[in-house]
């Protein structure tokens, strides 16, 4: 017979950004036992294993709340969407399973959520996750607000709110529009915590989070629906250099209309809707705040730093040599030629702002990736046709395979790349 808890025991891949540990954690299984290539995954990795205690936990109070035939038919239900996961997906592929997860958490809330909510706080793994790009359970008035708000970055908060090694920052929207109800779409390119707050008589009905890196939103009430869209469901849509038009596209995608105004953040702020008078008051709610999002695994600076010392070392003994830019645009005429119908923004993803070149390497002969390096100091490679894959965990690296134009990598997805890959 099946345990009913046991079928959970597989992960749930809520974020792009990857970081592995030698530290064992408390999964909802025995981590020390003999485990699947998936399990080991959500033992060695912080927000793996902080995902699956919180779907572990749902699942549980699903089962003690429902009744014979509805937990009879929610345990049918997990089997089969089981066996899909296990045909659909290699069990090392990030994007693959984030896809898959974020459909059946949204499918179990949605059929569910009356008689279990998920609360903000028990989950805030899965804030924003939606299956469709859109809100189809709210009934938008017929005459309503939609604002946008955002910029590339807000203001620097000095914290982490997920494993890949850049530091949030933090975007104030005070929303005035007491006359007619709101929704919001919001974009940012880096890490961003999107703070809420309104006037008295504004109604938000709906919140829309674009951004490339992990977008939370705190200070709304719990009611209020979020939809955060990181490629998925939506099209991929970010700001970069102070373009704020993607906005008014993200908008058209989840509200099917234009916005009636796009506010670019200064210094990560915004007043949205009409001027707020000197004094006039402000509301937020503590429903859903920022210690529930703080990313506390951070890195060991030793770790980091032998990690860029093993950088050195290879160029020294000629596995690396310093990239000089010209793997670059061989990359991108080749990328090109291969995707001539591809977005700007898809064709633009190799010469990424954070892709710094005084950290991009070419491989030259049999190489292993060093452990400890985050993507805040990401490490770029390329390979060259006839050098022979490297080994080891490449999921905090990017790397570019020129022998069979394929991306690897956390940030490859966006492309429709590999997304990360390893080799012992």
């Amino acid at each position: 017979m099946i345990n009913n808890f046991q079928l959970f025991k597989l992960p749930v891949i809520i974020s792009l950004g990857w970081m592995s540990f030698s530290c064992t954690y408390a999964a909802s299984f025995d981590c020390t036992a003999k485990l699947s290539n998936t399990e080991k995954a959500i033992c060695e990795n912080y927000q793996l294993n902080i995902a699956d205690e919180e779907m572990s936990a749902y699942y549980l109070k699903l089962r003690k709340t429902l009744n014979f035939e509805e937990s009879k038919e929610l345990l049918h239900d997990q089997k089969s969407w089981l066996k899909q996961r296990k045909r659909s997906c290699r069990e090392d592929s990030a994007l693959c399973l984030l896809t898959l997860y974020a459909h059946r958490i949204d499918e179990l809330k949605q059929k569910y959520d009356r008689i279990v909510p998920l609360t903000s706080s028990e989950a805030t793994s899965y804030q924003g996750i939606r299956s469709t790009c859109g809100f189809p359970e709210v009934d938008f008035p017929e005459t309503y607000k939609v604002y946008g708000a955002g910029n590339y970055a807000g203001r620097d908060l000095g914290i982490q709110i997920d494993s890949r090694g850049t530091q949030a920052t933090k975007f104030d929207i005070a929303v005035n529009s007491p006359d007619q109800p709101v929704a919001l779409v919001l974009g940012a390119y880096e890490s961003a915590i999107w703070n809420i707050s309104w006037t008295q008589g504004t109604k938000i009905l709906a919140v829309a989070v674009t951004g490339y890196d992990r977008q939370v939103v705190i200070g709304l009430p719990s009611e209020t629906p979020i939809l955060i869209s990181r490629s998925t469901p939506c099209r991929g849509t970010y700001i970069i250099r102070g373009n704020i038009d993607a906005l008014n596209q993200f908008s058209k995608e989840v509200f099917k209309r234009d916005t009636d105004a796009v506010y670019l953040s200064l210094d990560g702020k915004s007043v949205v809707g009409a001027p707020i008078q000197a004094g006039e008051k402000l509301f937020t709610s503590e429903a859903i705040v920022l210690r529930d999002f703080i990313y506390k695994k951070v890195p060991k600076h030793k770790e980091k730093k032998e990690g860029l010392e093993a950088l050195q070392r290879a160029v020294a003994d000629g596995k690396l040599s310093k990239a000089n830019g010209g793997e670059r645009e061989e990359w991108r005429r080749r990328w090109v030629a291969l995707h001539p119908n591809a977005s700007s923004q898809e064709v633009s993803l190799t010469s990424h702002p954070l892709l710094s070149e005084s950290n991009t390497f070419v491989i030259r002969k049999k190489f292993r990736f060093p452990t400890g390096l985050t993507v805040g100091n990401m490490a770029v490679f390329y390979l060259p046709d006839g050098v022979p894959f490297p080994k080891g965990k490449i999921e905090n690296l990017l790397l570019y395979d020129l022998n069979t134009m394929s991306c690897y990598g956390t940030l490859c997805g966006f492309s429709g790349g590999k997304g990360g890959k390893s080799q012992n």
